[in-house]
């Protein structure tokens, strides 16, 4: 990194504030935070010290000069978070919020104030879950924006985060953020729909679950290990990928919610077109999927 970064504050003590705090002291960053009184903000405060990072505290009040600050808040307390410290008289020379598809117009409380945007394209559990899972910071693109200051820190934090910045403007974040919702949203709606139509067939749940999950787990693993210009339909299994229409109209047989039965219709028509386009199926193949496809 070319400058060290400024002493930071992150507001906020929920899964990403407690994971910014975390992980910015184990990478040697100054860094302090700020919540409501509340007993989250308790238990962030003593699993910090547990962590063995003592010098990392939820202060009782902010003080009136704070270089950098990070609002790692709900989206829909932004705006009212960056009022309020506004209001407070605190001087701030640089604020950040880390939403995905909020421009930074929410945080111009002050003409004088450096405002950006940080966002980590990463599924943040709870760091205080009873199974903690290593930081999903590290190695996560961070979209950045916002004033040359703002823009700078940004771009530091994901560095020092063990992440890479990528310049998100306003007018692109909306499907920057659509984007990650079908990424990081839809496919639950999948995986439990999967889960119960499987458990229908009497299937044992709990290693039933584990088997999906680690399907899951490794079918992304196969598309993580193509090189960077391959087409991600190369990692693509199963029964459009094999052309197999029979199989394909057994599973769409056998899916009792409509819903669930609908969804997997459309995206099997989806992967048989994409497959068509870039060259992947044979035509013989396109043409009884699509058959079966129809008669569903």
């Amino acid at each position: 990194m070319s400058t060290p970064l400024p002493p930071l504050w992150v507001i906020g003590a929920g899964r990403l504030g407690a994971t910014l705090l975390r992980d910015l002291a184990v990478a040697g960053v100054a860094v302090r935070g700020w919540a409501r009184p509340s007993p989250r903000r308790d238990l962030v405060q003593a699993w910090l010290r547990a962590q063995g990072l003592q010098g990392v505290e939820l202060a009782a009040e902010l003080p009136p000069d704070l270089p950098a600050v990070v609002l790692a808040v709900p989206d829909r307390e932004i705006a009212s978070a960056a009022a309020a410290l506004r209001q407070q008289g605190a001087r701030i020379k640089v604020l950040l919020h880390c939403a995905g598809a909020m421009p930074v117009d929410p945080l111009r409380v002050s003409a004088a104030l450096a405002c950006g945007s940080c966002h980590p394209l990463a599924a943040v559990p709870d760091p205080l879950a009873p199974r903690p899972a290593p930081s999903p910071l590290q190695g996560a693109l961070f979209a950045v924006d916002g004033d040359p200051a703002a823009l700078a820190l940004a771009r530091q934090l994901a560095e020092v985060l063990g992440g890479v910045a990528v310049a998100v403007a306003a007018e692109q974040r909306a499907a920057y953020h659509a984007a990650a919702a079908l990424i990081a949203n839809d496919w639950v709606a999948l995986a439990d729909a999967a889960l119960r139509t499987a458990r229908s067939a009497g299937l044992p749940d709990a290693e039933l679950r584990r088997g999906l999950l680690h399907l899951a787990s490794t079918a992304l693993g196969a598309l993580q290990n193509l090189p960077d210009d391959q087409s991600l339909l190369r990692g693509l299994t199963g029964a459009v990928a094999r052309g197999d229409a029979p199989t394909l109209a057994k599973h769409l047989e056998v899916i009792a919610d409509p819903q669930v039965r609908e969804l997997h219709r459309q995206a099997s028509a989806l992967l048989v077109e994409q497959c068509r386009d870039q060259g992947l199926l044979p035509a013989a193949a396109v043409a009884q999927l699509r058959a079966v496809l129809r008669s569903d």
